[in-house]
């Protein structure tokens, strides 16, 4: 194995903001903020010693509506400071602040494990009435682990 030498894996281009990643295009290096997304001037500082620092893409968590409305005043601030920053909004917990925040941001990025399970579709098996012709379902009773051997031994 030769450390001084690596390969890439081939990729497909994808376009963020002004930024281009993936395909024969250099490894753009992005970074998080740590600042509370509400507020603004820590948010665009911070954005900002990021991008001076080689960052290209910054990432800003929006946990909620709040903080996902104030992305459009963090991004304008970038816009008129001069910095083409691409900005991604991470979305942790509340699925509908992506659409919010699609408004204002470069790129949206929702994590799934943080967000709440889907509802399942009722498949008709809990109902309080069974339906006619069918048995209703049989309900396993939980065993304390040592019961199912006394049985088998005596």
């Amino acid at each position: 194995m030769n450390l001084s030498k690596f390969m890439r894996r081939t990729a497909c281009e994808v376009r963020i903001g002004r930024t281009t990643i993936g395909g024969g295009h250099p490894v753009a290096c992005q970074s998080m903020t740590n600042t509370d997304t509400n507020d603004t001037a820590a948010s665009v500082a911070q954005i900002e010693r990021i991008d001076r620092a080689g960052g290209k893409i910054v990432r800003l968590t929006a946990q909620g509506r709040r903080e996902g409305e104030n992305l459009e005043n963090i991004v304008r601030q970038l816009r008129a400071d001069g910095f083409r920053t691409a900005v991604v909004a991470d979305i942790h917990f509340v699925p509908e602040v992506a659409a919010i925040a699609a408004r204002y941001v470069d790129k949206v990025r929702v994590n799934p494990g943080k967000l709440p399970p889907r509802p399942r579709r009722s498949s008709g098996a809990d109902r309080a009435v069974p339906r006619a012709g069918r048995r209703p379902a049989r309900r396993r009773q939980p065993r304390v682990a040592g019961e199912a051997r006394l049985r088998r031994v005596g």
